[in-house]
């Protein structure tokens, strides 16, 4: 009986030995890789609180506070929430990443507006570099960008240019009044670009009306998106407004692809639609 205690008290204590040495080993590269993963970041400011990171440091003016923050050397990592991110402030470090690096950096983060509006990032603008960007790449040169479209497209162009220099005129006339002028430019852009894919018809109105809408979430900051801890929840109702602006842009396109199909002259949708299908699933 003995023998066999002493035996079961031997085992047990390889077993714990073995145990700690395996934790010790394990905690011991995963630090030493933390360490040189650390090592490698750009330089931080020492004031990260947990769970919001920098996030205290930031003004209502974001490039304002990065300049203040960037003072101290031309590349800044910071942690926002949960994530992180670097701060470029150099005309030579911004030329080796939007240059010489340019395809290590050219996602863009995919928030919970985009992601739920663009069906998943299927839109040009936010989708990941791939073959998907590199087709609609493709297809918006030769469909939307060609020189026979902007050509047709001038007037468009030039009556929304009018309208814009005309509202602005009037608006600064007395010399009281303050003009917008970001918000001024972003509806000219928003009418020369809606009246450009869909006309001047009733549904374009309301089309310009959900565009604006969603370029207004897209630029909102979102805590959601920063915060692990509340990525579950909708603290600021960005997924109820998104999901809204989703639905009702999928009845609009609905509708304008029905109006492309009835006054298209020489525009297959239909082929462009079923390439789409066959190559990525859509």
């Amino acid at each position: 009986m003995i023998e066999v205690v002493a035996l079961f008290l031997v085992s047990l204590t390889i077993l714990i030995v073995s145990f700690l040495k395996r934790t010790t080993t394990t905690t011991t590269t995963s630090s030493s890789s933390s360490s040189r993963l650390h090592n490698k970041l750009p330089p931080s400011p020492w004031a990260a609180l947990p769970i919001i990171g920098h996030l205290h440091l930031l003004g209502p003016s974001i490039h304002r506070s990065f300049h203040r923050l960037s003072a101290a050397a031309p590349l800044l990592h910071l942690r926002l929430g949960s994530v992180p991110c670097v701060v470029v402030s150099t005309p030579d470090a911004a030329r080796e990443v939007l240059r010489t690096h340019d395809l290590t950096f050219s996602n863009r983060k995919q928030t919970i507006a985009v992601q739920r509006v663009t069906y998943t990032n299927s839109s040009f603008a936010f989708a990941p570099h791939g073959a998907y960007w590199k087709f609609v790449k493709k297809l918006s040169a030769a469909e939307l960008m060609s020189p026979r479209m902007l050509r047709r497209q001038l007037g468009v162009r030039d009556a929304e240019l009018r309208r814009f220099l005309a509202a602005v005129r009037e608006r600064s006339r007395g010399g009281t009044e303050r003009v917008n002028v970001t918000e001024e430019l972003m509806t000219y852009s928003n009418n020369v670009i809606s009246r450009m894919m869909l006309g001047s018809g009733g549904h374009a109105d309301v089309a310009r009306r959900v565009i604006r809408e969603v370029s207004q979430i897209f630029g909102e900051f979102n805590v959601s998106d920063f915060v692990w801890c509340l990525r579950k929840f909708d603290v600021q109702g960005f997924k109820r407004r998104s999901d809204n602006i989703h639905r009702r842009l999928g009845q609009i396109k609905a509708v304008h692809i029905l109006f492309v199909r009835k006054q298209s002259q020489g525009y297959n949708l239909s082929k462009i639609c079923n390439r789409l299908h066959a190559q990525f699933g859509l």
